[in-house]
C-alpha cells in the first residue's frame, strides 16, 4: 500500500496509476507485472465497478480520485483549505491515505505536512512542479507525488526527487512489452538519480 511503500527505505520510485474507467483484463496484467515487480503503490479512481476488487487482489491502496469514502484514502485538493480539508478527513477517517495536491504552492505543501497528510501531490506546469519535487525532497521526509505527463519525464521527477509517479492507466500500453521498458526507464532513472550511493 502507499503507506507501506513510502516507508521503504530503498529510494525506488513507486506508481500510482489513475484509472478513468473500468479496468480491463489487459491492464490488470500490467498492473499485476507492476506489483510482481514491486512497482505500483496503488490506484486514483472514481467509484467504478471492479476497481475496489482490482485494488484488493493486488494488494494496493485504492484512493477515491475525488475525496469519496469508501477507499483506502483519497486524493484530497487541498490547494486553498489545506489545513481544513486535511484535518477533516483525517476525524472522519484516521487511518485514511491521504494524499494532498498542492498544486505549486510551497505553501500550502507546508500547512498540507503540519495537517497530517501522508503524501504531497504537486501539480501543474511541468517546470514548476519538478522545482517543487526538487525542493520539497531536499528540505522534508514526508513523501512526494508528481504527474509523469504534460512535459515532464519519468527521469526528471524522479532525479528531482519524486517518491510516487502519477501515471495514467492509458499511459502503461498493452502487453508485457510497455511494462517491461516502464520497468527499465525507472531503473536507469534512479540510478542516475544524484543520491543515489556508489
Amino acid at each position: 500500500m502507499v503507506e507501506e511503500a513510502a516507508a521503504v527505505d530503498d529510494r525506488r520510485c513507486r506508481l500510482l496509476v489513475r484509472l478513468r474507467d473500468t479496468p480491463s483484463a489487459t491492464l490488470g496484467d500490467a498492473l499485476a507485472a507492476l506489483r510482481a515487480a514491486d512497482r505500483l503503490a496503488g490506484l486514483i479512481a472514481p467509484p467504478t465497478p471492479g476497481v475496489g476488487e482490482l485494488a484488493g487482489r493486488l494488494g494496493v491502496a485504492l484512493l477515491a480520485a475525488d475525496g469519496d469514502a469508501g477507499a483506502d484514502g483519497a486524493v484530497l485538493d487541498a490547494r486553498d483549505t489545506t489545513v481544513d480539508v486535511v484535518l477533516d478527513r483525517r476525524r472522519g477517517d484516521p487511518e485514511a491515505i491521504l494524499v494532498a495536491d498542492v498544486a505549486t504552492s510551497r505553501h500550502a505543501a507546508m500547512e498540507a505536512g503540519e495537517a497530517g497528510a501522508d503524501a504531497l501531490l504537486f501539480t501543474g506546469e511541468a517546470a514548476a512542479v519538478r522545482d517543487c519535487v526538487a525542493w520539497w525532497s531536499e528540505l522534508f521526509v514526508l513523501p512526494v507525488a508528481a504527474p509523469a505527463a504534460y512535459g515532464c519525464s519519468y527521469e526528471e521527477l524522479i532525479r528531482a526527487g519524486a517518491d510516487f509517479l502519477v501515471v495514467d492507466a492509458d499511459a502503461l500500453g498493452e502487453g508485457a512489452e510497455p511494462v517491461a521498458r516502464l520497468l527499465d526507464r525507472l531503473t536507469a532513472a534512479e540510478a542516475a538519480r544524484p543520491d543515489t550511493p556508489a
